[in-house]
């Protein structure tokens, strides 16, 4: 292993955590289209995004 490889700062994100932060920004600036097609990759039920997406318009009001 080459020890003088340049590292990154801080803790590394899975792909995971770097959809879900990409999805919760989408939410948040009202993309609410992006964000139903990233839930569909997901593989989220129709019935329940749209009850998520209810739910988070709700919220953000």
């Amino acid at each position: 292993m080459n020890d003088d490889a340049p590292r990154a700062e801080g803790p590394t994100r899975s792909p995971c955590q770097q959809f879900y932060t990409e999805v919760a920004q989408q939410i948040e600036a009202g993309n609410y289209r992006d964000a139903d097609a990233a839930l569909i990759q997901l593989g989220i039920p129709e019935a329940d995004r749209r009850e998520m997406l209810r739910d988070l318009r709700t919220d953000s009001r």
